[in-house]
């Protein structure tokens, strides 16, 4: 696949390829004790396509492991929703009065796209929005600066004809939620032999 920029897609889901909706029961829990939603069933033969899927906030680390290189978060867009959308996540109704933003972030090596994160967010507390907007905090570490462990709701997953594959999640605790959706490049698990990648 190319490294050039790439066209995720639409937070809903999209109409090829093959989708699932993860069953509440097994996709539901914390960062701490998981659960046992069993990818394996799903199509998703290979480990490390697991673990992507599974992985909670942790998407940068694993990938920069896997790949013995840093992994660059360029932030594409990040900003506040003007006005009150019908509808503005699938997973989470908004309390009054919360603060809506959307961002856009690529996870890359180098000028290699490995992802692509759309999320949307609802803020009630400030010292979350604090950390979103004014410091510039990525969402996995929100939770860490905070010192609070979310839950995690695994809801979506799906593969593409072109073999890539994404995911829809969420990560909330009093305060904020995050929708997140995640498109995994094709080539995301193609190791770069450079001598730095060994």
């Amino acid at each position: 696949m190319s490294t050039g920029e790439c066209s995720p897609p639409a937070l809903a889901s999209p109409t090829k390829g093959k989708i699932i909706t993860v069953p509440a029961d097994r996709g539901e829990g914390t960062i701490r004790n998981g659960s046992q939603c069993l990818l394996s069933e799903t199509g998703f033969t290979t480990g490390w396509q697991r673990v992507l899927l599974w992985a909670n906030g942790t998407v940068q680390r694993i990938l920069s492991s896997y790949h013995n290189q840093a992994v660059t978060i360029k932030v594409i867009r990040n900003e506040p929703v003007l006005g009150k959308p019908a509808v503005f996540m699938e997973s989470y109704t908004e309390p009054a009065g919360a603060l809506l933003f959307n961002r856009e972030v690529q996870l890359k090596i180098g000028d290699r796209i490995l992802c692509v994160a759309q999320s949307k967010i609802a803020v009630t507390d400030s010292r979350f929005k604090d950390l979103l907007i004014t410091k510039g905090v990525g969402i996995g570490q929100v939770f860490h600066y905070a010192k609070i462990v979310p839950d995690f709701r695994l809801l979506k997953v799906g593969q593409l004809p072109d073999q890539s594959f994404w995911r829809l999640y969420s990560l909330s605790c009093e305060g904020v939620y995050f929708e997140i959706h995640e498109h995994f490049m094709a080539d995301v698990l193609v190791l770069d032999h450079s001598p730095l990648a060994l």
